[in-house]
Order: C-alpha cells, then structure tokens, then sequence
C-alpha cells in the first residue's frame, strides 16, 4: 500500500475520531431535548440528529432512534420528513458500510420524492444512492444515479449542488482509471467552485488532482496540487486538513528523492496535529517519517523517531482504552435512560386509559343527562298537547250545548210562528179579508226575516268559533250599508210602530270589511228593535272623534241593570231570561267581529230607559 492511500485511509480515520470526541456533548444536549414537551416535527428532527451522531459510535443505536423518527413522520401530514428520515438511515447504512441497505432506504425515499414530485429530494436521493452503488463497485449504476441528480441540480440552477455532483462523477471515472473524463468533471466542479468563491471544495478538487497525477507519474504536478490544496487549507483554517496534507506531501517528496523537503513537511504536518492533539495523526506521522529514515538509514533520526512514534501510539492506546470504558459507561447509561423511558412510556400509557376511562364516564354521564332531559321536555311537550287537546274538547262540548240551546230556544220562537201563522192561513183563508191576509203574510217575512237572522248568527258565530273569519278591509260610505240595513228590518220595525232614524251623513266614508260590518249593524239594530218598546223610534249615529271613528245605535227600550251589561258581550253562560231574550248570540258574534276589525264595543244602559251600544275604529 502506499503513502498516498496509507495517509488517505488515515484522514478518513481522523475525521471518525475527531466527530467522535466532539459529539458527546452534543448527543447529551438532543437527548435532554427529547425529555422536554416537542412538537412532533421537532421531535422527528432531534431524532434524526441523534440517529446520525450516534452512528459513529453505536449502530444499534443509531438505528433505534432512526426508525423511531421514521414511525413519528409517517404519521405527519408533510411527507418531505418522512422522505428525510429515510434519507437519513440510508446515510447511517452507508456510514457504517452496510451500502446494500443504504440504497434499500434510498429507493424508498426516491420512489416516495418521485410519487409527491419533489425534484429537490429526487435529485438528494439519487446522489446518495449514486454513492452507495459506488461503495458497492456498480460504477455504471453510481454514474446512472450521479447524472440523475446533475441534471435536476442543472433545472433547478443549483450550482453548488451540480459542483457536488460533478465531482463525484469525476471520483467514478477516477477509480475507473478513465483519467481524462475524471479531470473533465474535476474541472467543471472547480469552476463552479471558483465562482463561488468555496475554497473547501476547490481544495478537494486539487486533492483529487493531485491523486490523478500521482497516479500518472506526474509528481511535480502532484506537488503542485497539494501546495494549492494546503494555501486554501490555511485560508480556512482547516488545521487538521493542513497537517494532514503536510503529511501526504511529504510522502511524495520522499519518492521525487527530495529527502529533506520530505522530512520537512512531515515535521510541519507533526507540529500541527500536535497542536491540535490530534494523536492518531501525530502518530501516523512519526511512522511515515520513520519509514523515511530507515529508507536512507539514518538510524540516528530514525531511533528517536521510533522512541516518539512509541510514546504517541501508548497515548494512543491509553485512549482508546479510556475511550472504550466511556463507550460502555455511555452504554450503561444509554440503556438506564431507555428503561427510564420505558417506564414512563407505560406511565403515560396508564394516564392516557384512565383520561379515556373519565372521558368515557363523563360522556357517558352527560348523553344520560341529555336523554333524561330530553324524555321531560318531550313528556311537557304531549302534557301540552294533550292539554290543548281537553281545552279543544271541552270548547267542543260547550258549543255543542250552545248549538242546542240556540236551536231549544232562537229557532224554535220564530218556527213555531211561522207554523203558527200559515196553519192560520190555511184553515181560515176562505173567511180571512184581504186586509187580513196581508197582515199574515207581513208576520210570515218577519218570522222568517227572524229566523234567517238566528241561522246567519249561528253561522258566524260557527266560523268565529274555528277562527276562520277574514277580514278584507276597503273604503265605502257607511250610510249606504246602513239604509240597506234598515230596508231589511224595516218590516220588523213597522209592527210596533217603531221610527229608525239614520243620523249618518251620507259622505261619511270609513274602511273596514263591509260584510262583516254588516253583520253587525244587522244584529244591534234587530236586538233594539226586539227590546224597544211600541211606538217608539232607534237612533243611528256616526261621528270622526279625533283619528277614530264612533258609531252608535240607541234605543229608547226596556233597558238594563249594571250587571247585565257587564255580561252583554260574553257567552261563558248561556241562559233564557224571557221568552223574547234570545240567547244573546248576535252580541258575542258582534264583539268578535268588532275585535277582529280592530275596533271595540260597548254598552250604556238604564233600565227602562234604554240602551245605547257603542263601536269605535
């Protein structure tokens, strides 16, 4: 093996043992952070920090935190964490050698980028698995993989990232010897990262130029690479990577024959990693430089290097060993912490069942509680119902005695003059004169007038009882239907010699329901008839009294006491006080036909004195 592959072998070793010495920190802090109360996405992102930091040092570890941030993302509802936790796997796998299941995860995490098309992760995954095909010697496959991922890097004018892809393209055709094409990429990296002004990927392509030429026997050009590598090593303070190349040079230097530019850098490279305490370079240091003494047998240099490259490989081992009993300590603790969490797993697992057991107490409790209340606001609703229903009834039952309270008494006075008044006819019409026969034939209209009267009011007094009365207001002249009226009942008024009198001016113009009205206007002027006394007369008024409209109709009759006026209007009692009374219906249907107008009635009485019935609009 040589200088070269033994110092690139080594730089990967460093860079192992550097991570692993710093991360500890860092691997304590995330998992104090995991302890805490994280939302899920921050969670799947400590998760995978830990997976990656932990795959230095264990394995099994790594892979336990990666699969727990995978399971976590599955359930998020932005897929672009679970195609990066997959991804991060596939780095774990490729980091530990295992490239067989690096690319498994990789193909997931492409076919899942390519199924939500997302070019940037395509291209992330296709590198990686580029890599891993690489590890694995597929050259062909890493290439397939490598110019996947270019030509999206290339679409999205992602420069740095096409820089990165170029070079591993140029790593492929080097390990394939394809030198040429190798520095092509090389070259097509470098200048993207010229432009960019990145001096750590500029001093990677000398490096990877310098193997080339190494490889070609072009060692002046292999000098050069490196002292351009390390000039931009310096600028970025990369010490490690300056001590290194130190080394590396003076490896080459050794093979030109330049024995003391050999022993120089080496001893440069040895000063920096001393500064740094990087051990395990110092070390490989001391053993190439004594390689290079026993090489021009000078024993004397070569005995004192031997005894130093024995003192740093006993610190080293001393570290190692110590190293060994933290890992273990690590692990002793890891394992305690995970038992811990375990516990508390279960802990909570127990808390969350006895939440869902209240809950389910609580819900249960309250659908009971709605079912009881429900079952009383319904039973409220049938009393109700059924209340309503007995008020109904009983209405029905009253006005089914009205019915034959009406019919017992209204109909059968003035049927039974009719019956009277035509059997009359009938069995004296031949000795009857005819000044006689028309008197009959006068009381016949007015028993008949009488009973149309009564039929009319039951009617009425029917439909007011079911509230089925409408109403059509319009405007007329109030004394027109007043003189109709009166043409109607004049007959009856002409028996007992009885003077109507219509006081109503005949523009006197009002707007109402002229049928209703009517209805009205019939009964109270029939009632003053019937109750008036012989030769006597009925005032009709009307009068505008401010905004409302007054109507009145007097008689000069037998009158009323107080308490008969009271019960004027209402039909909570229906009795026969005469045998001229009537039942009082006409006045129950009047009030509610005034009411449903939206006016109001009265009355003003004295016994034998008269009565005087209001209406006001």
């Amino acid at each position: 093996m040589t200088t070269l592959i033994k110092l690139n072998i080594l730089l990967c070793f460093l860079l192992i043992i550097n991570v692993s010495y710093s991360q500890t920190s860092k691997v304590d802090s995330l998992k104090n952070l995991l302890e805490t109360e994280i939302p899920d996405t921050m969670q799947i992102i400590v998760l995978n920090k830990l997976a990656l930091e932990c795959s230095y040092e264990s394995m099994e570890l790594a892979q336990e935190y990666s699969m727990n941030a995978i399971d976590l993302s599955k359930k998020n509802a932005d897929k672009k964490f679970y195609i990066e936790s997959l991804l991060i796997l596939s780095k774990i796998y490729k980091v530990t050698g295992n490239y067989e299941d690096a690319i498994n995860y990789g193909f997931k995490a492409l076919n899942l980028a390519d199924s939500l098309n997302f070019p940037i992760y395509i291209a992330k995954t296709s590198k990686y698995i580029g890599i891993s095909h690489y590890r694995l010697k597929n050259y062909q496959k890493a290439l397939e993989f490598q110019n996947k991922a270019l030509e999206i890097y290339i679409a999205l004018n992602l420069s740095l990232y096409e820089a990165d892809c170029y070079t591993n393209i140029g790593v492929i055709y080097d390990e394939t010897a394809e030198f040429e094409k190798a520095i092509e990429y090389y070259n097509k990296a470098f200048e993207i990262y010229e432009e960019k002004n990145n001096l750590s990927g500029m001093s990677d392509i000398y490096n990877n130029l310098a193997g080339i030429s190494y490889q070609k026997k072009e060692i002046d050009k292999v000098i050069e690479y490196i002292n351009k590598s390390i000039e931009l090593k310096k600028q970025l303070n990369d010490k490690i990577g300056v001590a290194f190349t130190l080394i590396n040079r003076g490896g080459v230097y050794n093979q030109t024959g330049n024995y003391e530019q050999a022993v120089i850098s080496i001893e440069e490279g040895i000063e920096n990693a001393v500064e740094m305490n990087i051990l395990p370079l110092v070390n490989q240091g001391y053993l190439t430089l004594l390689e290079i003494y026993e090489e021009h047998n000078d024993y004397k240099n070569g005995f004192e290097c031997y005894g130093l490259y024995i003192q740093t490989k006993d610190s080293l081992f001393n570290i190692e060993k110590t190293k060994t009993i933290q890992e273990l300590q690590t692990k002793y603790e890891t394992e305690k912490q995970n038992v811990k969490i375990q516990e508390l797993k279960i802990q909570q697992i127990k808390d969350a069942d006895l939440k869902k057991l209240f809950l389910i107490i609580i819900i249960s409790l309250a659908i009971i509680t709605i079912l009881i209340i429900s079952f009383f606001v319904h039973r409220l609703k049938v009393n109700k119902i059924l209340q309503a229903k007995n008020l109904e009834l009983e209405q029905l039952n009253k006005t089914q005695i009205r019915i034959m309270s009406i019919i017992s008494h209204d109909l059968k006075a003035p049927l039974s003059a009719f019956y009277a008044i035509t059997n009359s006819l009938k069995t004296k019409y031949s000795k009857i004169k005819k000044t006689e026969v028309e008197k009959y034939f006068n009381r016949m209209l007015n028993s008949a007038l009488a009973l149309k009267l009564q039929l009319e009011n039951m009617l009425n007094w029917a439909v007011g009882q079911s509230n089925k009365i409408i109403v059509e207001k319009n405007n007329f002249y109030l004394f027109i239907l007043s003189i109709k009226i009166i043409m109607i009942l004049q007959e009856s008024a002409n028996e007992k010699n009885i003077l109507i009198e219509n006081n109503i001016n005949n523009n006197f113009e009002i707007n109402t329901d002229g049928k209703l009205l009517g209805i009205v206007l019939n009964n109270l002027i029939s009632n003053a008839i019937k109750f008036s006394k012989a030769d006597n007369k009925i005032i009709i008024s009307a009068k505008k009294d401010a905004e409302k409209i007054i109507l009145s109709v007097k008689d000069f009759g037998i009158g009323m006491c107080k308490k008969d006026v009271i019960n004027l209007f209402t039909d909570t009692e229906i009795s026969v006080k005469n045998e001229n009374s009537g039942t009082g219906l006409g006045l129950v249907i009047s009030k509610d036909i005034v009411e449903k107008l939206g006016g109001k009635i009265w009355a003003e009485s004295e016994l034998e004195k008269g009565t005087e019935i209001f209406i006001m609009f």
